[in-house]
């Protein structure tokens, strides 16, 4: 090494560049979180992490309107799938902002059902609130590593 090369200054300002274009950088991460979504749907799972918990059943009333209407197929096939409107309002409502100076991404909506779901309702017909929706350790893993290879590698 030379005497007086300064060899750390260059790594610094990369890093700085770095981080000025984060907010750009997130927007790479929205397909990790449809994905993450994708998987809970397909397996029926809330991800509470570190944990997974199942979704609960249908109660008995929802599985006899659905067989009126022929739109039952047992329960593995018809638990918050009947029309798949959930999941489809989830996925299409990525955003990416910054609040308080720090960067994130979400999927989110304002769906009434979404938030009756995640709430729970008293009455007419009670329902109990879900778990907090979480990332599951694969997704967490995944993002954990395209952030590392983001600051560390390009």
């Amino acid at each position: 090494m030379e005497v007086g090369k300064d060899t750390f200054s260059p790594f610094v300002r990369n890093l700085q560049n770095k981080k000025n274009k984060v907010h750009t950088f997130v927007y790479t991460l929205v397909p990790e979180l449809e994905l993450n979504v994708d998987e809970s749907f397909l397996r029926q799972v809330y991800n509470v992490y570190p944990q997974e918990i199942s979704w609960a059943e249908l109660r008995p009333a929802t599985i006899v309107k659905r067989e009126n209407r022929g739109s039952w197929y047992g329960m593995n096939q018809s638990i918050l799938k009947e029309t798949y409107r959930l999941w489809r309002e989830v996925k299409s409502n990525a955003q990416v902002g910054k609040r308080k100076g720090n960067d994130y991404v979400r999927l989110w909506t304002n769906d009434p059902i979404a938030i009756e779901h995640q709430t729970g309702r008293e009455s007419p017909n009670h329902m109990e609130a879900r778990p907090v929706y979480s990332l599951s350790k694969d997704t967490i893993d995944r993002v954990t590593r395209k952030v590392f290879n983001y600051f560390t590698l390009g």
